[in-house]
This record gives C-alpha cells, structure tokens and sequence, in this order.
C-alpha cells in the first residue's frame, strides 16, 4: 500500500528479527545465543585482520592499511573477542555490507545501500560483493520493466540508478562480471 518501492522496502527489512526479539527466551538459550553472536562477529573480524582479501567501503579501506600496521597481538583471536565482549569492537550486517558502527547507526539507509557508500563505518567482503550483483541485477530489471510500462517516475528512477551505479563501482572493484546497463534515463534527469 505504500506509494514507492522504497518506503515498501524499508519497512520490509528486519521484519524478521524484530519479530524474533520479541519473543521471550529463557535465560539458557538467550545467553547462548548472545555468545555465538560474539563469537561470529569476532571470527569475521578475525578473518578481515588476518588474510589479503580486498575489502571496500572507508572502513574496509582503514583495515585493510591497519593489517600492515596493527601489532600482531590486536590481530589476536582472543584480544579480539575481548573488544567485541565489551563493546569497544561492533559489526552488524546487512544484505548489501557490515557496518562497523554496530547499532550506533541508525540504518537508516538500509533500503537505499548506495547512501552507504560514503559512510566512515561501511565494509564490503567479497560475500557482500555477491549480494550487490545481485542488487544490481534487480534493480536494472526493474528500471526497464517500469520504463517499459510508463510507470517510472523521476523518484522511482533515482533510486534505482543510484542503487545501479554504486553496484557498478562495488562490481568492478571486485572484478565482479556484469553486463553495463545501457539506459538513456535523460527524460528522468
């Protein structure tokens, strides 16, 4: 019932997990769980740290410098998990990066992940790289199918091609295949 795709798109995301923190959990299983999120949020960090896998974003950019020059102790397993238990290290993903902002951000861009591009706290692994194909083949259907039957409106296209073009720079930067879109947007500019 929304008026555009991305108000729909917006609400829609994290309908799930917010339904699940509703749900009342003992004691066991949500101190469980709480653990196992640290420990994956620590083994992602981990990893960032300690391989040569290209990252992208201003944060994957800082990490990837910090590898070189981080003493070989922070980039330590267990120093690591320490910071994430208390705080001082957060990591949320979303369909499209990590943000390292933890829910400090207010993701409120979320529906829109190429407002995110120019965010100080935003990392792209090359799994996340996968999911921007994947954006970008979406969104490029879609811009042609609203083209196609004169629905496309100037804020319907803007938020496509916004979506498209930093899908295209993620792609590249991973050396991603993928077709250019040719689009003559012009009546929509």
């Amino acid at each position: 019932k929304h008026l555009d795709l991305p108000t729909s798109e917006w609400y829609g995301q994290g309908g799930i997990a917010s339904k699940l923190k509703s749900l009342h959990l003992d004691k066991e299983l949500t101190s469980l769980l709480d653990e196992v999120g640290t420990e994956l949020k620590t083994q992602k960090i981990h990893d960032w740290y300690n391989n040569g896998e290209f990252l992208y974003g201003r944060m994957g950019g800082a990490l990837m410098r910090e590898r070189r020059e981080l003493p070989q102790m922070y980039k330590s397993w267990d120093i690591i998990y320490q910071h994430v238990s208390e705080g001082r290290l957060n990591l949320v993903g979303t369909l499209h990066s990590y943000c390292l902002a933890g829910y400090e951000c207010s993701m409120n861009k979320i529906a829109s992940p190429a407002n995110c591009m120019n965010c100080e706290n935003q990392l792209i692994d090359s799994e996340k790289a996968n999911n921007w194909k994947s954006r970008y083949d979406k969104c490029c259907e879609l811009l042609i199918e609203y083209d196609g039957s004169n629905t496309l409106s100037q804020s319907i296209y803007s938020h496509f091609i916004t979506q498209i073009r930093a899908a295209e720079k993620v792609m590249n930067y991973f050396r991603i295949k993928f077709e250019p879109l040719e689009f003559n947007g012009e009546k929509y500019e």
